[in-house]
């Protein structure tokens, strides 16, 4: 059995977690998921063989249980996760493997030969909520793993800090920035897109903002960071290059104070608390909610319409029980399918915001089939095909929706309008 010289995984496991192969678990998830996916198939296929209207109603029902089964195993490979979602980092003799799901803003389940990738900067970010409870540290690679060039390590990802010592001495980055605070996903970013042409720029941006911070405030210094990032996410090279100058020579806090603090607190979304108790926080997790239980109402529907049936005489055709099963597992399995999602683990960093909606939608598309088997198998179901498609193009504007608040892309939108006042101001000051 392989050990790994350090792994995450001994902060749930203890010493077990240096012997613990993901890679394995990972096929024996798939298998287990197989065997059991089977079993409703072999029940659809029974009942569907029986050939009466109740019975292939009841099929589509056993078919679409299945349905969910496989939209865990098919969101995970399509998103490039580890299925149960699970966010790790374990080291080995020559390989690195990370499983940096959502808000890390890796590239999923990331497996870096070591000769080949290695770690130019770790360094504490300062983007956080609160400075003195969260504590993240962002490794940037010294080149793109599937368009993604850094991952920011939550505290089950490095244990705590004297692991993460233990870590860094196995790992020897380039740089080590653990005392200040720093910017070094923004830092990453320029590097993605502009650092071939603005090499010094680029190494200027990983600068210690600790003074910076205790002067303005954190929330403004992450403002102003947060408008050079909308501007490398939406490839605005020279005005990049330009709020990047700035911000090096300190030339840009002179004009702080210009900056909305409040309008990027309302939807900064971080990456411990999905912003806590603030607007963006309960406006997530009111999505969230209404993510998961809207296709589901349509079970609870059917389970109510059994007990007044039961209780009340009221007689009800069997099928509708079905036919709302059916819908609610293909609305449960839309949700399962995107729910690990990891926003640029199919396209990097390159792709953006379009790019994130994009893969949502091709994503949805891998289970249509799956969905139109389902109306096939019953002219019941078939009949109600409508509501089915109704219920799944709602779900899926809501999940996309979920994604956008989660993965900041109003954040985004503030940073580019925080963006052009800055640049303004730049401009009329030169």
């Amino acid at each position: 059995m392989k050990k790994a010289l350090w792994s995450s995984l001994i902060k749930r496991y203890g010493k077990r977690g240096l012997e613990i192969d993901p890679e394995k678990e990972y096929l024996l998830f798939i298998v287990v998921f197989i065997m059991i996916t089977s079993i409703f198939i072999i029940g659809a296929w029974n009942r569907y063989s029986e050939n009466t209207l109740s019975a292939r109603a009841e099929a589509a029902m056993f078919y679409s249980i299945a349905v969910i089964l496989i939209s865990f195993v098919l969101g995970a490979i399509y998103y490039n996760v580890y299925p149960s979602g699970a966010k790790f980092l374990i080291v080995y003799d020559d390989y690195i493997l990370m499983s940096t799901r959502g808000k890390t803003e890796g590239a999923g389940m990331m497996k870096l030969n070591r000769k080949e990738y290695w770690i130019d900067v770790i360094a504490r970010d300062a983007e956080v909520e609160n400075l003195k409870e969260d504590v993240i540290y962002t490794i940037v690679l010294n080149k793109p793993f599937k368009g993604v060039n850094y991952a920011r390590l939550t505290p089950i990802m490095y244990v705590n800090e004297n692991e993460l010592k233990k870590l860094i001495e196995i790992l020897k980055p380039k740089r080590v920035l653990l005392n200040g605070l720093y910017y070094p996903h923004i830092y990453a970013l320029f590097k993605l897109f502009f650092g071939k042409k603005y090499p010094d720029i680029t190494e200027g941006l990983l600068r210690d903002f600790r003074e910076e911070i205790q002067k303005y405030g954190l929330y403004k210094v992450s403002a102003m960071m947060n408008a050079l990032r909308a501007l490398c996410l939406s490839r605005q090279e020279r005005n990049a290059a330009l709020l990047a100058r700035a911000i090096i020579d300190g030339t840009i806090f002179k004009f702080l104070y210009l900056v909305d603090s409040e309008s990027y607190l309302k939807w900064f979304c971080d990456i411990l608390n999905d912003g806590g108790k603030r607007f963006v926080g309960k406006l997530f997790d009111r999505l969230c909610f209404i993510e998961a239980v809207f296709p589901l109402s349509f079970g609870l529907i059917s389970v109510a319409l059994i007990y007044i049936e039961v209780f009340f005489g009221v007689h009800f055709s069997s099928e509708i029980f079905y036919i709302l099963g059916v819908i609610a597992c293909c609305g449960i399995s839309h949700v399962i399918f995107h729910i690990r999602r990891s926003p640029w683990s199919r396209g990097g960093l390159r792709m953006g915001y379009r790019g994130i909606v994009l893969v949502h939608v091709l994503g949805s598309l891998v289970m249509l089939p799956f969905y139109l088997i389902a109306i096939i198998i019953s002219e019941a179901v078939a009949a109600y095909a409508w509501l089915l498609v109704v219920v799944l193009v709602i779900e899926e504007v809501i999940c996309i929706f979920v994604e956008l608040v989660a993965y900041n892309y109003f954040l985004y939108r503030v940073g580019l309008r925080q963006a052009k006042i800055l640049l303004e101001a730049i401009k009329k000051y030169s």
